[in-house]
């Protein structure tokens, strides 16, 4: 890798609308003290108190010919000023505060953040963090926020065909949310996507992936969950999920630890971990479930289907996991090393790749371990990762991948689009095409 390299933004990095208050999550350890802005909803971005979290979501920018989709989490800095604290890890694993100033639109319209073109010291490889420019709806912010100089209203991104990697996801008004998961229902083949915007249902031979809410059920309360979930079957109709709820969820927590569902994801209930953990990499094979908190380098694994979890230690913090079908005790992860499997439920790790961009992961049950990478290179190992033979592109850079019960490889690509192949990844169609509610 250059020792040098640049964040070249695009026009746009959409920070999906999906801006939730909470708490500081446990993969977010440098944000220590932030405190939970509440004063959100009820006074606008005055009213968050200095230091707050106001909100979290993904952007889209290139790094030199690399797409990467850098992680950012939004930090109030005061009246005028936030802080956006990115960390990306395709070409490299960087992280960075970057500062952006609040402006108030004219008439009654959302408050914006914008934060301008601009140098960021880094502190891994990539030095130079050139320029960024990024613009977020908060949609809870009205009239109480400060009054300062108007800001244009930034344009609909638009939806990227499965052969291009240019265009960013939207946050919002009829673009494309950013796929973050997807999962295939064993029995009917009903696919499933979690977005930033919400969970969408593409049943078998439709052609259009329908939005829908989910309703979580727990000892403390109950609330609405969509957004922010990362999904796996564990059967037909059966689900197992993590992330967040819908519009904060006053009754839920931040962080809803591992949940599951008997209906497609229409109910949902606690299964463990409940206000402690965000497992953003998440596998299940019968008993065994394993997932990687958010930000963290760390595996949790269970063996009586979460209801309890070990620590294991990985080589560095997974960017991607999944478990071998035939045996699950045999992890594969990606992270920015390299890609590790561990033979013995993640006690230990051996190195089986090196691997220079973000890369995601998916296992079959018909045998291959499938790998995607940033350039939508689609390679798979019939011996567990120790070999591997190049099949074909996915088309893009791919955001998630994930495998049916036939073999079946899906790819999420920028734009919302959902490509599919069923021929063992060597060429792929359309399937889907998602936008925004």
């Amino acid at each position: 890798m250059p020792e040098r390299q640049a964040l070249r933004g695009l026009p746009e990095l959409a920070l999906g609308a999906q801006l939730r208050e909470g708490r500081p999550e446990a993969g977010e350890r440098a944000l220590r003290g932030a405190r939970g802005p509440g004063a959100l909803a009820r006074k606008g971005v005055s009213g968050c108190p200095k230091g707050s979290i106001m909100g979290k979501g993904f952007g889209t920018a290139m790094a030199d010919d690399v797409p990467t989709y850098p992680r950012i989490t939004i930090v109030n800095g005061g009246a005028k000023r936030v802080y956006f604290y990115t960390v990306l890890t395709n070409p490299a694993r960087v992280q960075t505060p970057v500062v952006g100033k609040i402006t108030k639109q004219s008439g009654s319209g959302p408050t914006t953040i914008r934060c301008p073109a601009g140098r960021s010291r880094l502190r891994r490889p990539m030095r130079r963090l050139i320029p960024i420019l990024l613009l977020v709806a908060l949609a809870a912010c009205g009239d109480d926020a400060p009054p300062v100089a108007d800001a244009p209203t930034p344009a609909p991104t638009a939806s990227a065909a499965p052969s291009e990697t240019s265009e960013p996801p939207a946050a919002s008004g009829g673009g494309a949310p950013f796929v973050g998961s997807l999962a295939v229902d064993p029995g009917d083949g009903t696919l499933i996507a979690g977005t930033g915007l919400g969970l969408y249902r593409l049943e078998a031979g439709a052609k259009r992936a329908r939005p829908f809410d989910g309703e979580l059920t727990t000892p403390s309360g109950s609330g609405a969950i969509s957004p922010n979930l990362v999904l796996r079957f564990t059967g037909p109709g059966e689900l197992i999920g993590s992330g967040h709820p819908k519009g904060g969820g006053a009754q839920l927590p931040e962080d809803l630890g591992l949940i599951r569902s008997a209906d497609g994801g229409a109910t949902w209930e606690s299964v463990s971990l409940l206000g402690e953990e965000d497992l953003h990499a998440l596998d299940a094979r019968g008993d065994v479930v394993a997932g990687q908190p958010v930000e963290a380098a760390r595996v949790l694994v269970s063996t009586d289907g979460g209801r309890s979890f070990e620590e294991r230690t990985p080589p560095s913090a997974p960017l991607d996991l999944d478990l071998d079908p035939a045996n699950p005790r045999r992890i594969a992860i990606t992270t920015a090393d390299g890609l590790f499997v561990s033979n013995d439920g993640g006690a230990g790790w051996r190195q089986r790749d090196v691997l220079t961009t973000e890369t995601h992961l998916a296992w079959s049950e018909t045998g291959p371990l499938f790998r995607v990478d940033a350039a939508g290179i689609v390679q798979a190992s019939e011996d567990g990762g120790d070999s591997w033979e190049q099949r074909g592109n996915a088309g893009g850079s791919p955001t998630t991948v994930t495998v049916d019960g036939e073999g079946r490889l899906y790819v999420a690509l920028a734009g919302g689009v959902i490509a599919r192949s069923s021929d063992g990844g060597k060429r792929f169609e359309e399937l889907a095409r998602l936008s925004a509610p």
